[in-house]
């Protein structure tokens, strides 16, 4: 688009990176259990409110995303120099 972004733009950014700064800690933290369940519900809730069909694949998928995306975040946490 080549737009040089303007004062609403650099403003939002701000507003909002202070707001989950301020936010971040004061937020209670559920179990690890509710939001793999959560996840896997609304994933398979959404794809079947949206037409989709539910099969072995989306289930699949569902149960697994999370620990594997988990497990990338280790491994990028584990090179020296990052995160």
């Amino acid at each position: 688009m080549r737009e040089r972004p303007g004062l609403g733009t650099v403003s939002s950014i701000v507003v909002i990176s202070v707001a989950i700064d301020v936010m971040l800690p004061r937020l209670p933290t559920p179990a690890p259990w509710v939001c793999s369940w959560s996840e896997v519900a609304t994933g398979i809730e959404g794809s079947t409110l949206l037409g989709g069909r539910v099969g072995v694949g989306t289930a699949l998928f569902a149960l697994v995303i999370g620990p594997a995306v988990a497990g990338g975040l280790r491994l990028v946490r584990w090179f020296p120099g990052r995160g």
